[in-house]
């Protein structure tokens, strides 16, 4: 009877109360597990290990097991899965996974496929479970064929328990995105015509901008740099850029594990020598 009410106490301290993942520490399950830089939370099962590496996602392990599994925030809506789990995917720098057989649609919000991995000696499923306004967890896993059906079972499992952390109002949401950028300088690239090509902007904390793009002619084979300036200012999620001359351009802002995007774009950050 008392062993009964411990292991009652232990489910009930699981279920209620959630362990924020701290980067440099490894949590073992059974346990219920938050990843603020994901904006997920999951059920972590027994006998599983999970840590925040350094490039990012969250990386799950079991106990003697080959089996390797990695969790990662996305950002798109149903369409965007089926396209995502149409392409071949990167695992860990080191893999490359190529998707075979059909995808199965496990629920509206959860998707699933196998994928053949580079050089052949193992096998790879991954699944996308959609969360609200846009957002995703792609939960990756790599395992030897005889453990295949056990990741599967256990990749099955872990899905089922995902929950998104709870969005910031409008409001509160654009204020946080300009406080963050203000005062930044960052690159990305544009493809125009075929041609990959480079933007570098300022966006001063007063609320001025500076933009350069380094435009392609020729067919590629040289470069124009034309600089434009203007005033800047976030609405909901969308940085608005006014130029001098009456002109506009806006770029949906989002993160993926803590890396800013302009639209699809990815921002590198740089160290701002023109303004604050």
């Amino acid at each position: 009877m008392k062993r009964s009410l411990q292991l009652f106490l232990l489910l009930v301290t699981v279920t209620l109360f959630a362990v924020e993942l701290e980067r440099g520490h490894t949590y073992s399950g059974p346990l219920k597990l938050t990843a603020k830089s994901l904006g997920v939370g999951l059920g972590l099962p027994n006998g599983w290990h999970a840590e925040l590496p350094t490039g990012g996602g969250m990386r799950l392990s079991r106990e003697d097991s080959a089996i390797r599994m990695d969790i990662h925030a996305q950002e798109f809506e149903p369409h965007d899965a089926i396209k995502y789990l149409s392409l071949p995917v990167q695992f860990r720098s080191t893999l490359m996974l190529f998707p075979e057989k059909r995808i199965v649609r496990l629920s509206t919000t959860k998707y699933r496929r196998s994928y053949n991995v580079q050089g052949g000696k193992e096998s790879a499923l991954l699944y996308i479970v959609l969360g609200p306004q846009g957002r995703a967890a792609v939960l990756t896993g790599v395992a030897p064929p005889e453990e295949l059906t056990a990741m599967r079972n256990s990749m099955l499992s872990i899905a089922n328990t995902i929950t998104f952390t709870q969005i910031k109002p409008p409001a509160e949401m654009a204020g946080t995105l300009r406080k963050k950028i203000a005062g930044g300088h960052y690159i990305y690239y544009e493809t125009l015509d075929g041609h990959n090509e480079k933007r570098e902007i300022w966006l001063c904390s007063e609320g001025k901008f500076v933009l350069k793009e380094a435009r392609a002619i020729a067919s590629n084979t040289s470069t124009i740099s034309m600089t434009y300036q203007g005033i800047w200012h976030v609405k909901k999620e969308e940085l608005i850029l006014q130029f001098v001359d009456g002109s506009q351009k806006s770029m949906t802002l989002h993160q993926v594990d803590n890396v800013l995007f302009f639209g699809e774009q990815r921002t590198y950050p740089m160290r701002n020598g023109v303004c604050r």
